[in-house]
């Protein structure tokens, strides 16, 4: 790797780890400042809804635009075109259906507007606007400018957060999510135009290449969704406040390891796609593997901090459950960063069997127990973790695609 390469990798790290620093801080400002792990909890319910929707709202398109950027060699701005006609498409549809769902859930007096449908949904178009933007800026190879708008954004509900808090006001999940609107009003305001959005034909066009090509992502990402976010709605929903609290919490700390495997895959992600050579992939793999080991070491130190903290409602104590929770999210993303390769070879197919495995895996741990506890839900990620790594590994050894 180049200094001009290694520096801007570096950059990217640190503003990396600044942005999904202060998102992984934000929600826990309601527990160190508030003290409130009721409106924590309600938080991260939102939060994975907000997720397991935006798999699905996605229809692919992100893992689409490399395939298609590299087969369009010499036709990329024609590409790139047509794909920001899309998005701005599917962006205003979303808006819309979020508006019109939120509005008649309020009027119908539906139970569900007590976890307000319009924070799951303005959550997910923020996801799906956030990801869509990291790709565009690293075909661009300035993959730190999607920054511009995500720190920013954090940044105004973490103020808004303390000065309600010096305050002395009321708590509400719209202070919360105060930054997110920013991002999307400001986005709307200053980028989005009407006429910039795609026709009927287009749109038909596109909709078909992405889900010829990214259906299997789509399963396999719907799949992998349910795993991370079952055991937090499930707690939401079965068992007690301390309980959803605590394994919130740690699958939050776990994040960590997830952040870093992300930073190093969306730095990343062009070059796997279009890398030649066995020596060029080895070389990033240990570059991913050594910034996967910081992100466990700044995990582990983390939670040595949180370990018996003061917060009412909410002890954490040590427990070895929880280091399986920091092992899950180490396989998982070693299992994602190879599942790069199928899809760079168009394997797409056996994506969702690799996740069918894992998801079997973890659901049949749920078989042999009498009542499914904070551990049980740890035990069963860490098994089906382990399992989707051996599975994708076999594959790439099977079809030598480590290129």
């Amino acid at each position: 790797m180049s200094i001009k390469e290694t520096k801007a990798l570096l950059k990217f790290t640190f503003l990396n780890f600044l942005d999904k620093g202060l998102n992984f801080l934000l929600p826990l400002a309601i527990l160190l400042f508030f003290q409130d792990n009721l409106i924590y909890n309600e938080i991260e319910y939102v939060l994975s809804v907000a997720l397991i929707l935006a798999t699905f709202a996605d229809l692919g398109f992100r893992s689409y635009l490399f395939y298609g950027y590299k087969e369009s060699v010499g036709r990329e701005e024609y590409f790139l075109s047509r794909t920001s006609k899309v998005f701005n498409t599917l962006f205003l549809l979303y808006v819309l259906s979020t508006v019109l769902i939120a509005t008649s859930i309020y009027f119908v007096n539906h139970p569900v507007s007590k976890m307000t449908a319009g924070y799951i949904g303005l959550r997910f178009i923020y996801i799906f606007f956030t990801n869509y933007k990291s790709v565009i800026y690293r075909f661009d190879d300035k993959p730190s400018r999607l920054f511009r708008w995500t720190i920013p954004g954090t940044i105004l509900s973490l103020l808004l957060l303390l000065t309600v808090f010096k305050a002395g006001w009321v708590l509400r999940l719209d202070y919360f999510f105060f930054g997110s609107a920013v991002v999307l009003l400001v986005f709307f305001l200053k980028d989005f135009r009407i006429g910039s959005m795609a026709d009927l034909t287009l749109l038909k066009s596109y909709f078909f290449k992405v889900i010829s090509y990214s259906w299997p992502l789509i399963l396999n990402g719907a799949m992998v969704s349910v795993v991370n976010n079952f055991g937090k709605i499930y707690a939401f929903n079965s068992l007690s406040d301390s309980e959803m609290s605590e394994i919130s919490l740690m699958l939050r700390i776990g994040m960590i390891i997830q952040l870093a495997h992300l930073s190093s895959m969306t730095f990343f992600s062009k070059k796997l796609f279009l890398s030649k050579s066995v020596k060029e992939s080895r070389r990033t793999l240990g570059v991913y593997l050594f910034t996967l080991l910081a992100g466990c070491s700044m995990a582990c130190v983390l939670y040595i901090l949180f370990i018996n903290l003061d917060i009412k409602g909410l002890t954490i104590s040590f427990r070895y459950s929880h280091l399986l929770v920091l092992l899950f999210f180490l396989l998982s993303s070693i299992a994602s960063y190879f599942e790069v390769y199928l899809n760079k070879n168009n394997r797409n197919i056996f994506i969702p069997l690799v996740s069918f495995l894992g998801i079997c895996s973890y659901a049949s741990v749920f078989v042999f127990v009498s009542s499914i506890s904070v551990d049980v839900i740890i035990k069963a990620m860490s098994i089906g973790g382990l399992i989707s790594l051996l599975s994708i590994v076999i594959l790439i050894r099977k079809f030598k695609l480590f290129v």
